[in-house]
């Protein structure tokens, strides 16, 4: 008999990608936020949804100590010659997100000012 104990997770943290409506079929075929919800269900727990490209940026942050000034182009390969990719301005020691979280091919995309430009992620190979 298989006996499970879900009483001592405080709280599950559920990290994807944020996909525009048109490529949802990424996040479909990857069941892990699925499985996610579901043990925090059972666990009756609730999920917080998290940016893997936000989550980069603030790593970053707190391991360089980028200055005020700097502006951040996180990508991280999407498959399909495209990349998710966000573009964050470091305000008061936390990253802010500049427009939207989007995916596409990287020679679509168009930065908002690059002083200071920081490149994040693995989108860059």
């Amino acid at each position: 008999m298989l006996k499970c104990s879900l009483t001592k997770i405080k709280l599950i943290v559920e990290i994807t990608h944020k996909c525009p409506k048109e490529n949802l079929s990424t996040k479909k075929k990857n069941g892990d936020h699925l499985v996610v919800q579901g043990l925090a269900y059972a666990a009756n727990l609730p999920t917080l949804g998290l940016s893997s490209l936000h989550c980069l940026a603030a790593s970053a942050l707190e391991t360089y100590s980028l200055q005020p000034s700097k502006t951040l182009l996180v990508m991280l390969d999407a498959r399909m010659n495209e990349v998710y990719w966000a573009q964050y301005r470091v305000e008061q020691g936390r990253p802010n997100l500049v427009g939207q979280e989007s995916v596409g091919k990287p020679e679509h995309i168009i930065i908002d000012g690059d002083i200071g430009l920081v490149g994040l992620g693995s989108g860059w190979n």
